[in-house]
């Protein structure tokens, strides 16, 4: 078989060609059966009390892993990266190499997931299969005793078959201290995720029925619950407030992006019909019709369709339900498909189900299986047609000015219409009706079309890809809205398949943009009147305004107030680092001092830049680089980054210091940047990097007196030894009290007045005066000892008076013999230079003339250093 080289997703090709249970065999994961998951202990090397904290749960359409003790989880691609400890991509690697497969990893795209994307997906997984335990246990209670009252509203109200329900995904819910108290005897570490769940929603912990959620991958996301009374309950709220007649609740965070029942819907399906209840959706599916979702209350959204299009979705029928409001739902859910791209919309008219009818559950339960799908098959209609033939159905009773208003309607509608057919069926229905000519409905349409920036703005608002051209590099380019990412200098060809493939129609010419990074325009990513594009992304923090909240850092963000302290131990120092960090967070500015972090391993200086600095400011702004990018020519990673982390850095007094000191100025306080990528010409780019660094070393970098660029801090005390960290109960639950206090933290760093002069300011400290005098040379040292006038130092040090009579005090006069000058430099720096030469040609270097001339006594003396 010849290698698969199409540049699809590296990570999806490799999924669909593995078994995540074979992947664990071969990573010699040792796993038992328990229900339909395998459990046993996690690869990732932690102490597990009940050995069964990890799991492989089998029952998903694409199996994957989760463990409840370190929160873990994902697909096979994952599992390798965690277990062997490296990269995705590197991961994928190894699978395409293990299993053999047919995929060549250099011609795939790979977008790698962003820390905060993988967090997300690992909260997902656990909610799910904590969820997913629920959802098994109480399937099977519902054929039990305790839901016996379930069952029999779900068979003798809504006149379901016992056998048909079976096959649904309705359960009885036991009370919440019955849930936890079952699940834990089965699966003790599964206790942390089961309290972060909260099941009970507003109207509290009253319904004993309900079926999941589940996004379109068949991850639950929550459970709808149903009252066991037809005509619903009263209800008292928490908050003092009666409800009569209460069918619905459903569980706190349940997300409804995707349509309901869409996870049970065969990927090569590319028809899809649209009901309104979850329930008529679930009974149907079990029927056997398994192309039906649910919106839930008739309302189809932009949100909805995102998935059809990228499942390559053709034709939506819409089957909403026969009342009031079932037309106007059918009739925006046509506009709305017609807005959001290539799918065809049909309607089945809700008067088809019959006058005492309203919906197509009810139709089943009257007609059957065969006429229900006899009706799906031969009644719908085209969308368009049927929406204009119900705005022309009461044509008869409007005064002339609703009908002029008609008539536009239509011709609005028909600018969403791209089938030519479709606009001369709708043509020759406003002739019947208005008399116009088909040529005068043609021009006054065409009159309609929206502008070419109306249709681009469309297409950015709504489209999952979005191709440009760049004018700054005239090269082609896309950019993923759900990522945020803008991948440049992208083949035309490999674009045009990707938007394909998100079901999307390629354009003939891109529009162009000229891409800029400006964290001080916060109007979009796109600016169609300028024709620019934004790389800046403000996250949700930096779009917070100062207000008059008072926010005491140690108490009501304990958890980043004990990093801080930790990593800036002194007060005053840590201030001046905060007015730092408001003044950069708040004005979005670069601030022209770097900060260097010295410390033990474990102090929280990682911890600090990547659990709290980078989400604040942005996966996409910030970066954390190593040393060898301050010896490497190539710096692209500085470009559109906001903060940059320098770690283990350090300077060696090798070939390379000097320069090494000079890319590190240009980086700290400089406005504009050289940028120098492989293969590319250098370009220089405006500079919007705050620096810091990090590092474990005496002299990390070299400071020179008088420097203006660096404030030192030190810290030689592990994080875990912190007094406020041992509050916590593990190290978990201290980084989830961070990320809640993420919010809190943000907004005290706006209301923080900064003061600006203090943020690009050094001062020094005893941290900073170290590293200054050692990253001096000696003969720096020497000039600069002299040129103070110390000559305290000068002779205590050398202990040169107790073997000669020099008067070293004569520095207080800008001068030394050079005799004296050789003799007191060897005793302090053990050498043995016997001749002035090398001394001064060295000491030039810093100010000190050789040929200086003094008069001492009367005398006139030449053999004198001066300055």
């Amino acid at each position: 078989m010849d290698l698969i080289t199409n540049r699809g997703d590296i990570f999806r090709e490799v999924r669909s060609r593995v078994n995540i249970v074979d992947v664990a065999s071969r990573l010699q994961i040792n796993l038992t059966k328990q229900g339909s998951d395998l459990i046993g202990e996690c690869p990732v090397g932690h102490a597990s009390k009940s050995k069964k904290s990890f799991h492989i749960v089998t029952s998903h359409r694409e199996p994957y892993f989760h463990c409840f003790n370190c929160g873990k989880g994902g697909d096979a691609v994952r599992l390798v990266s965690i277990t062997k400890n490296i990269n995705d991509l590197d991961a994928a690697k190894w699978l395409i190499n293990e299993f053999n497969l047919k995929i060549d990893p250099n011609h795939l795209l790979h977008n790698k997931p962003t820390p905060a994307q993988i967090k997300e997906k690992e909260e997902l997984i656990s909610r799910s299969t904590v969820l997913e335990k629920i959802y098994e246990l109480g399937k099977e209670k519902l054929y039990q005793d305790e839901g016996k009252a379930a069952l029999d509203y779900l068979v003798n109200v809504r006149g379901y078959d016992k056998e048909i329900l079976k096959n649904t995904d309705w359960f009885y819910l036991p009370k919440k201290s019955e849930i936890k108290k079952e699940l834990l005897s089965q699966f003790p570490e599964m206790k942390d995720s089961l309290d972060k769940i909260k099941l009970n929603g507003y109207y509290g912990d009253n319904f004993r029925l309900a079926f999941p959620y589940s996004n379109a991958d068949g991850y639950i996301t929550g459970f709808m619950k149903r009252s066991t009374d037809a005509k619903g309950m009263d209800i008292k709220t928490f908050d003092g407030k009666e409800h009569s007649n209460v069918r619905w609740d459903s569980t706190p965070k349940l997300k409804k992006n995707d349509l309901f029942g869409l996870d049970k819907v065969d990927h090569k399906e590319d028809t899809l019909i649209v009901v309104e209840g979850y329930p008529d959706a679930i009974y149907l599916q079990a029927s056997g019709m398994s192309n039906i979702v649910a919106v839930g209350q008739g309302r189809l959204t932009s949100s909805h369709l995102v998935e059809l299009r990228r499942r390559k979705i053709k034709n939506l029928i819409i089957a909403f339900d026969n009342d009031e409001v079932g037309p106007k739902n059918t009739h925006d859910a046509v506009e709305l498909i017609l807005k959001n791209g290539s799918i065809t919309p049909y309607v089945l008219d809700p008067a088809q189900y019959g006058d005492n009818l309203k919906d197509p559950d009810e139709y089943f339960k009257k007609h059957g299986y065969g006429m229900l799908d006899n009706l799906f098959q031969s009644k719908p209609e085209d969308g368009v047609l049927w929406v204009v033939k119900k705005l022309l159905s009461g044509f008869d009773k409007l005064n002339k000015l609703k009908k002029n208003q008609l008539k536009n309607d239509v011709l609005q509608l028909q600018t969403l219409v791209k089938d030519e057919g479709t606009v001369s069926e709708v043509f020759a229905m406003l002739k019947d009706k208005f008399g116009d000519s088909i040529a005068s409905l043609k021009t006054q349409l065409k009159r309609k079309k929206k502008s070419y920036d109306d249709e681009l703005a469309e297409h950015i608002e709504n489209d999952p890809i979005i191709p440009l051209n760049d004018k700054n590099s005239n090269s082609k380019c896309y950019y993923d809205p759900a990522s945020d990412v803008l991948n440049i200098k992208i083949e035309r060809d490999f674009i045009n398949e990707l938007m394909l493939d998100c079901g999307l129609t390629p354009p003939e010419i891109y529009p162009s943009f000229t891409v800029k990074f400006d964290p001080q325009d916060l109007g979009g990513k796109f600016n169609l009147y300028h024709r620019t594009f934004n790389l800046f992304t403000p996250t949700e923090y930096m779009l917070l305004e100062k207000n008059s909240d008072t926010i005491e850092l140690s108490k009501d963000c304990p958890a980043i107030f004990t990093v801080l302290s930790n990593v800036v131990p002194e007060k005053k120092e840590r201030e001046s680092f905060i007015n730092w960090l408001s003044y950069i967070f708040s004005s979005r500015r670069k601030s022209i001092v770097a900060w260097l972090i010295r410390g033990t391993q474990g102090s929280g200086k990682n911890l600090l830049f990547e659990r709290i600095i980078t989400p604040l400011w942005g996966d996409n702004q910030c970066i954390t680089v190593g040393n060898n990018a301050l010896d490497s020519d190539f710096n692209s990673y500085i470009k559109n980054k906001m903060m940059i982390a320098y770690n283990e850095v350090t300077t060696n007094y090798k070939s390379d210091k000097k320069e090494k000191e000079s890319k590190i100025k240009t980086y700290v306080s400089d406005d504009k940047v050289r940028i120098n990528e492989k293969q590319i010409r250098e370009y220089t780019l405006d500079n919007f990097s705050n620096s810091l660094f990090f590092s474990n070393y005496e002299v990390p970098i070299i400071i020179e007196d008088g420097d203006r660029r660096f404030n030192v801090v030190e810290n030689f005390v592990k994080l875990e030894n912190h007094s406020n960290y041992k509050k916590f109960s593990s190290h978990q639950n201290f980084l989830d009290q961070i990320e809640s206090e993420l919010m809190t933290f943000a907004q005290y760093l706006m209301n923080y007045s900064y003061d600006i002069q203090l943020a690009n300011r050094v001062f020094m400290n005893s941290a900073k005066e170290k590293i200054v005098g050692s990253s001096m040379s000696i003969f720096e040292e020497f000039a600069k000892k002299l040129k103070a006038g110390d000559h305290k130092w000068l002779s205590e040090e050398s202990g040169v008076l107790s073997k000669k009579s020099w008067n070293l005090k004569c520095v207080e006069q800008k001068y030394i013999l050079k005799d004296a000058a050789i003799e007191v430099f060897n005793r302090l720096y053990g050498k043995k230079l016997t001749s002035p030469n090398v001394l001064s040609k060295q000491l030039q270097h810093y100010g000190i003339n050789k040929d200086g001339k003094v008069t001492i006594n009367g005398k006139r003396i030449s053999s004198v250093y001066t300055w």
